[in-house]
């Protein structure tokens, strides 16, 4: 019994770490997506992150035809995939109006929808203390996205919440796919497939309906601008691959609350790379952030609640 513990206590940590990274891989992609959206359209943007690292894992893929290809869950894998490209047009698209930090925290708010979707669709149960530190985690959202809120585009702001909802469902899909013993490889390379397949149609359906679009998804694209798109197609797969590896050794309702993380980065990145301000009540959010991350995963090694003495 006690080697069980202590093998749930490594998982833990291990998913913990993987997440951690990918918070702070999710901050860098922010920032290079805001760097480059003032001359790149959103549509070039996406193209780089999904289609960039899918150029370099499908050659692998058709090397390790039957441990990356091969599938029983291909509905799945794509079902996913809708779910994550729209998720990520409608995040580029807030940042692109907002503030670095507020877009991150709205598209951050994601644990907040996870439980709800999770307990649908994988019948996961949620504790008392989850939801205890779900809310403490919320009150910290509130206190960053309250400074100057009214000058913000309500568009951009539903959008930027709205993109939180669909990586929700992508998200316990992903865990659904664990759970169905898919190797990470598989995950990703479908993930990267699914999403390039759903970008490219929609740049043909534009192109279709707006003729005038023609050829401008590659206009006045400099070498420096082509250089951060690389940038961003290998940040991508980075975080891809830690998120894929964060929830094999924790269900979906565990890992969401370390989404949070990436708020308070993202608010430092644009603090120093873009010059845009950190209000003061941004620090005490982040703190409430923090603080409801550890309620969240938190076992109850050191304290036993049900008898309340020290174990």
């Amino acid at each position: 019994m006690q080697l069980i513990e202590e093998k749930k206590d490594i998982y833990s940590i291990f998913g913990i770490l993987f997440m951690l990274l990918t918070a702070l891989i999710q901050a860098f992609i922010a920032l290079t997506v805001k760097t480059t959206t003032q001359i790149v359209s959103i549509n070039l943007q996406i193209i780089a992150y999904y289609c960039v690292p899918l150029f370099f894992l499908l050659p692998l893929a058709f090397i390790q035809f039957k441990e990356t290809i091969k599938t029983n869950n291909l509905a799945l894998h794509f079902l996913r995939g809708l779910f994550s490209y729209c998720s990520v047009y409608s995040f580029f698209y807030a940042i692109k109006c907002l503030p670095l930090g507020i877009s991150a925290t709205l598209f951050n708010s994601i644990p907040l929808f996870v439980p709800i979707v999770s307990r649908l669709i994988l019948k996961e149960k949620l504790s008392i203390k989850n939801y205890f530190g779900l809310g403490i985690a919320l009150i910290g959202v509130l206190f960053i996205l309250n400074p100057k809120f009214d000058t913000f585009s309500p568009q951009a702001v539903l959008i930027g919440l709205f993109s939180a909802i669909l990586m929700a469902c992508s998200s316990v899909l992903l865990r659904k796919l664990a759970l169905a013993k898919e190797p990470v490889k598989k995950i990703v390379f479908y993930q990267y497939l699914s999403c390039s397949c759903f970008t490219i149609l929609s740049i043909a359906i534009e192109n279709v309906l707006y003729s005038s679009f023609k050829g401008a998804i590659f206009k006045n694209v400099s070498w420096i601008h082509t250089n951060l798109l690389i940038l961003l197609g290998c940040l991508s797969w980075s975080a891809q691959v830690t998120f894929s590896k964060a929830s094999f050794y924790l269900p979906a309702s565990k890992l969401a609350p370390f989404f949070y993380a990436s708020v308070p980065i993202s608010s430092l990145l644009g603090y120093l790379f873009l010059a845009q301000k950190i209000h003061p009540l941004v620090f005490i959010g982040s703190g409430f952030i923090f603080l409801g991350i550890y309620f969240c995963t938190h076992q109850g090694k050191y304290f036993n609640f049900k008898n309340r003495t020290a174990i």
